[in-house]
């Protein structure tokens, strides 16, 4: 993708029109207004550019000894070994209530009311009845 969008040219201060105008024409029931008053400063090329595997390979050999465990790296290298729970959700149900209606775009994964509380309560009962916490 980023080969398609490498040589655009868009003049600072026209991205949150074309966008705007792109996403009315996409989904013409989402309400952008307030939405994001910093759309003029989007760097779209480079956006997308930062998404691509030799950038996000760099930036992780860069920054890997502060990065989060992986659930590879959190497994324990045993034949007996096993998961004993695993979460169906992205990292935003865990940190953010759900996005406000009129930022969602007409996604229904942006509403997605994910039970923290009991999940952490879960996570804490499992590790007390292992004996690996108090």
């Amino acid at each position: 993708m980023y080969e398609r969008v490498k040589d655009w040219s868009i003049p600072q201060g026209s991205v949150g029109e074309i966008f705007k105008a792109v996403i009315k024409t996409v989904f013409p029931i989402v309400n952008l207004d307030g939405a994001s008053e910093r759309l003029n400063e989007y760097d779209i090329p480079g956006a997308i550019f930062d998404l691509t595997t030799p950038r996000r390979e760099a930036f992780l050999s860069e920054h890997s000894e502060a990065m989060q465990v992986t659930r590879d790296q959190a497994r324990m290298k045993t034949p007996m070994s096993t998961d004993l729970a695993g979460l169906r959700a992205h990292h935003r149900d865990m940190s953010y209530d759900p996005f406000p209606v009129h930022t969602r775009l007409g996604s229904p994964n942006l509403d997605h009311r994910f039970p923290r509380t009991a999940a952490l309560r879960a996570i804490c009962a499992l590790t007390a009845g292992l004996g690996l916490a108090d």
